[in-house]
């Protein structure tokens, strides 16, 4: 399969037609939020299909099939909201002219850029990375599964079953999700815990919204989770200001956590790191910054089997830099 790169904020092509918040002729929404809502007020979970100008060859048959009726909207309406993410514009948008284009025109363009913008968001916290692509997801927009299409089938029939093949983990993950918004606090943090630990790594930004209420439930810590979500709320938080190329930001999102006192020292060692790290991948860091964070994450836990390996980095970078200096300062000598 071809890879297709979805990343929040890039997408810029702006197309004409207005934003569908209702489902077209075939059953298929396009605004995922608008979905959801659906999703909630009905009791139902979402199946996504995602197709675009990079779909692996052999599959445009099968697209077709489920794009062109509304058989398999209708066979799954029941229990899921069908949402088609298309991101085949490219060609369509072949010579159009915004300058040239209306008011109207133009206004309709921009509210479909922003819905575009937010399916490729949708798209890129969902780890899509290949299309065509279906994914089960929650009523709440949660990951449960992805469903494997060979899209050979000459009807929809084979391709329900495959969805509901996936019934036991949709079962599986929507208690969960429910449980994670009812009961105590304390069985609301075992239960988001539950939560993400039965979601794929790659997919558990999507459960944001809930892991960063953890520390607000359990006060005291007393199921001992705060730390680790704390973490993985900076990794959000920070990777929210990297789609957006703010490199300086995501360093302080992590500098900030690292200085919470709830952190466990080698969590705090953890986001230490990770704001060097991206220093050191910007391009031109500061080392003099970058030392200084891999202190501090030495330093938060000296006694960790990473605090060994972190402080020969220091080493090496002190070195490197110090060598640069001389290198440049021999330059300038012989400039003279």
């Amino acid at each position: 399969m071809k890879r297709i790169a979805l990343i929040a904020g890039l997408c810029a092509a702006l197309v004409l037609g207005g934003c569908r918040a209702k489902p077209d002729a075939n059953g298929w929404y396009e605004d995922f939020d608008a979905a959801k809502k659906v999703a909630a007020a009905q009791d139902k979970n979402i199946l996504l299909f995602v197709n675009s100008d990079v779909d692996f060859d052999g599959s445009a048959d099968g697209v077709a099939l489920l794009l062109s009726s509304p058989e398999f909207t209708e066979a799954l309406s029941e229990r899921y909201v069908c949402v088609h993410f298309d991101f085949t514009e490219e060609a369509r948008m072949m010579g159009f002219d915004l300058e040239s284009a209306t008011s109207e025109e133009q206004k309709a363009a921009e509210k479909n850029q922003a819905l575009k913008e937010r399916q490729y968001e949708v798209a890129d916290l969902l780890f899509i990375r290949e299309t065509p692509s279906v994914i089960i997801t929650t009523k709440e927009g949660y990951y449960v599964a992805t469903v494997v299409f060979d899209y050979l089938s000459p009807s929809v029939d084979g391709y329900v079953q495959l969805v509901e093949q996936e019934d036991e983990a949709v079962q599986e993950i929507s208690a969960l999700a429910a449980a994670a918004r009812k009961g105590s606090a304390l069985e609301r943090v075992r239960a988001i815990d539950a939560l993400y630990n039965a979601t794929p790594q790659t997919q558990t930004m999507l459960l944001a919204e809930l892991y960063r209420k953890v520390p607000d439930l359990d006060k005291k810590n007393e199921t001992g989770l705060v730390s680790k979500y704390l973490v993985a709320t900076a990794h959000s938080d920070a990777y929210a200001r990297l789609v957006k190329m703010e490199v300086a930001e995501a360093v302080d999102v992590y500098e900030k956590f690292a200085e919470d006192s709830r952190l466990d020292p080698v969590d705090r060692q953890t986001l230490y790191y990770a704001a060097a790290n991206l220093l050191i991948s910007s391009g031109a860091p500061d080392i003099d910054g970058v030392v200084s964070l891999l202190d501090k994450a030495v330093e938060a836990a000296p006694e960790s089997s990473y605090a060994e390996n972190i402080a020969e980095l220091i080493a090496r970078i002190i070195s490197f830099s110090e060598q640069d200096r001389a290198d440049a300062e021999a330059q300038s000598a012989d400039a003279k």
